[in-house]
């Protein structure tokens, strides 16, 4: 089954269409803060994934691109303190990552409750 782009603005709306973490409103993903039965690759950019965000959406944040590469590099980072790049703006890549455990954790007392 293929999904229409408009099913996915109006979900994307009904997120508030922007990166929950900067605001940014262009190249926008839904991330997955809390595992579902389609967490990692199954059905990306299909029909089942958007029936998985609309069924488990207090498993999801709205992210632009850099924050959602961003959140993987502090998921890596926290795995492997290690890791350095010059490049990297730790500073920003923790303040996210702290954002995005704030959400996990208040997703998870919410789906417990």
């Amino acid at each position: 089954m293929t999904l229409s782009i408009g099913k996915m603005i109006e979900l994307r709306a009904q997120f508030g269409g922007k990166c929950e973490y900067c605001g940014n409103q262009q190249e926008l993903d839904f991330v997955h803060i809390m595992p579902t039965k389609l967490s990692g690759r199954n059905g990306r950019g299909s029909a089942e994934r958007y029936r998985d965000i609309k069924d488990n959406p207090q498993c999801y944040v709205l992210l632009c691109k850099k924050h959602h590469n961003m959140q993987h590099l502090f998921d890596v980072l926290v795995k492997h303190p290690e890791l350095k790049r010059r490049d990297m703006n730790k500073d920003e890549i923790f303040s996210l990552g702290e954002f995005i455990e704030k959400r996990r954790t208040s997703c998870h007392k919410s789906s417990v409750a």
